[in-house]
C-alpha cells in the first residue's frame, strides 16, 4: 500500500513540476490490469492457486516484426510494469505503454509472456498514444489499449477511469484468464 502511495505522490509532483505556463513535458502513458481467473480470483495473489509470479512476467515490444525484450536495470520499473496493491486491497499490474519513437502519435504492440518459459501464454497489448510536440512542450498519452484484439479502455468512451474504493484509476482493465 505504501508503495502505491509512493508512486501517486511521485507522480503528482512530477506531473506538477513539469506543467507550466510556458510549456513542460506530461508523460501519462500508464494502465492498470487487472488480473482474474474464471472463478474470479486475483492472478497476481500468491494466495490463488496457479497466479503470475512477478520475477517470471516478461514485456516484450513488437516493431516491424521484432520481438525485443523490455528491460532497462537503471528503472524502478525495470520491466516497465509494477505489480501493486490497489485501495480495495487487491492486486494490480501498473504497465507503461511503449511509446514508439519518433515524434508522431502511433499505435504500438507489446506482448506480455506471463511466465517465463511457457511461449503459448502470451497476450498482445496494442496502446495509441498520441504525441504533441512544440517548440515550448511535450505531451505523450495514452489514448486506447487493444488487448488480444479487442478494445477495453478507449478516452473517447472511458475519459474518468474506475472507481475502486472512491479513487479513480484512469485506464483500469480487467481480464478473465
Amino acid at each position: 500500500m505504501r508503495l502505491f502511495f509512493k508512486m501517486v505522490l511521485v507522480g503528482a509532483v512530477a506531473h506538477l513540476s513539469s506543467c507550466s505556463e510556458h510549456g513542460g513535458t506530461v508523460k501519462d502513458v500508464n494502465f492498470y490490469l487487472s488480473l482474474k481467473n474464471a472463478e474470479g480470483k486475483n492472478l497476481l495473489d500468491s494466495a490463488t492457486d496457479d497466479y503470475y509470479v512477478k520475477d517470471s512476467i516478461r514485456l516484450y515490444r513488437l516493431a516491424d516484426g521484432v520481438k525485443t525484450e523490455i528491460y532497462h536495470p537503471t528503472h524502478d520499473a525495470q520491466r516497465n510494469f509494477v505489480i501493486l496493491k490497489n485501495v480495495d486491497d487487491e492486486y494490480c499490474m501498473m504497465v507503461l505503454a511503449d511509446e514508439g519513437t519518433g515524434n508522431q502519435s502511433q499505435t504500438t504492440t507489446t506482448l506480455i509472456q506471463w511466465k517465463l518459459k511457457d511461449s503459448n501464454n502470451v497476450d498482445t497489448v496494442q496502446t495509441y498514444v498520441y504525441k504533441k510536440i512544440t517548440d515550448s512542450s511535450i505531451s505523450i498519452v495514452l489514448e486506447k489499449i487493444t488487448y488480444n484484439g479487442t478494445v477495453v479502455w478507449d478516452s473517447a468512451t472511458d475519459p474518468a477511469g474506475a472507481n475502486i474504493g472512491g479513487v479513480f484509476y484512469t485506464r483500469w482493465v480487467e481480464i478473465v484468464k
